[in-house]
């Protein structure tokens, strides 16, 4: 007989049902398979640099160490933070770097901004360093240091480049249609199970009609503001039609006028001459 306390069975453990949905690997979770998104979204560029001086005693800014060139989305610029200042934590300096760089006017003018971050887990990679994350996505996107001093360097742990971050990337495939849906398998044999077929509820139709309205490409609103900006360009037009027409008028009016207040001129001097004429006449009569 076996030493019960030796035996050790393996106790049976159940397994997730893994599957493809419309030719995509689905999530399994027990019983259920949920049909995942079927593409790789776009990520957003960042920069992480060296560890930073730490902050086991407090950290002052100066005019040595708080100024660096940064370049975000392509858009480079001087960044500069208030000084003279103190601080005793990451969390405190990572808030007052993302401020001083989102209120760069050379980054605010082309809607770029970042968020920072200071990680103090000491179990992660990015202890005691400060990280920049570019607030867009795709290839585009991109934080780097193109120039610092040695202090500002020390203090920040900034190295000129990326660092150890990366640039952003594109989205890749697209979004499946059966995204979302949810399945369950009670079982039976691996391999095709057949088709499903579904029809969207209340919810999904008004997303897809307020996508429509919302549209900037081509949305029912967008296409009404357009068309509202056209008809206003040829009002303007018109308005400025209307002046010229206005403008020749009133010059063919004065034009007018002059001609004819010079005949009235003309015509008065000849009256006032065979008045005098008449005159003379009646005068020799008597």
């Amino acid at each position: 007989m076996q030493d019960v306390s030796v035996y050790s069975e393996s106790i049976a453990v159940g397994k997730d049902v893994a599957g493809k949905i419309n030719g995509v690997e689905a999530a399994g979770s027990g019983q259920f398979l949920r049909a995942v998104d079927g593409n790789e979204k776009a990520s957003p560029g960042f920069y992480i640099g060296a560890e930073s001086a730490g902050f086991d005693t407090p950290v002052t800014l100066d005019a040595t160490n708080s100024t660096f060139t940064l370049e975000v989305d392509g858009v480079e610029a001087e960044v500069s933070l208030n000084f003279p200042a103190t601080y005793i934590s990451g969390s405190a300096l990572a808030s007052a770097l993302q401020a001083a760089i989102n209120d760069t006017e050379a980054f605010k003018s082309e809607g770029v901004s970042v968020k920072v971050e200071y990680t103090d887990d000491t179990a992660s990679f990015a202890y005691n360093k400060f990280g920049i994350i570019s607030n867009t996505s795709g290839a585009e996107s991109g934080v780097s240091v193109k120039d610092l001093s040695n202090e500002a360097a020390d203090l920040f742990g900034f190295v000129r480049g990326v660092g150890d971050g990366e640039v952003g990337k594109d989205a890749t495939g697209s979004i499946d249609d059966a995204s979302g849906i949810r399945l369950k398998i009670t079982g039976g044999d691996i391999g095709d199970r057949g088709s499903v077929t579904y029809i969207t509820g209340f919810g999904d139709q008004l997303r897809d009609l307020m996508l429509n309205y919302l549209d900037n490409s081509g949305g029912s609103i967008s296409n009404k503001l357009n068309a509202l900006d056209s008809d206003l360009d040829v009002v303007s037009e018109d308005r400025t039609e209307l002046g010229t027409r206005i403008d020749a008028q009133e010059a063919r009016l004065k034009a007018k006028f002059l001609y004819n207040d010079s005949l009235i001129q003309i015509l008065n001097s000849t009256l006032d001459f065979v008045k005098q004429q008449f005159d003379a006449l009646n005068g020799n009569n008597d």
